[in-house]
């Protein structure tokens, strides 16, 4: 009993002790409600494509957001950064829901966001 406790330990620590992977969002020619394709993709390594095309009703966020081991709301990172860009801020880098973020765009419904990979802390 105490060995398969162990092994459950340690199985558990070494999902906690990997790096989260990087976040790619493109948002392109979308219309006032929001996008009419929406597609996502992530990796082995934890890394997420988002893309989202054309005028349609759909929002560009998660409905099931990539896994995070902290808790990192893509959602709210998303909206912060389609707040900054409709402020006039067409690009920018900086730190959001403790991620490295950067954009660059013309306006919210025409732009690229990568999120950083998050390296765990040793």
């Amino acid at each position: 009993m105490k060995k398969i406790m162990l092994a459950i330990a340690l199985f558990g620590c070494s999902f906690a002790a990997q790096a989260e992977g990087y976040f790619h969002l493109t948002k392109k020619n979308g219309g006032a409600k929001g996008f009419d394709k929406i597609d996502q993709r992530t990796d082995a390594e934890g890394n997420t494509e988002m893309s989202c095309k054309g005028p349609g009703e759909t929002t560009a966020e998660f409905v099931s957001p990539p896994d995070s081991p902290d808790k990192t709301d893509y959602n709210k990172i998303i909206r912060y950064v389609d707040k900054a860009i409709a402020g006039g801020k067409r690009s920018g880098k900086g730190v959001v829901e403790g991620r490295e973020v950067h954009w660059k765009g013309s306006d919210a419904s025409n732009y690229e966001l990568t999120v950083a990979a998050r390296q765990d802390k040793k």
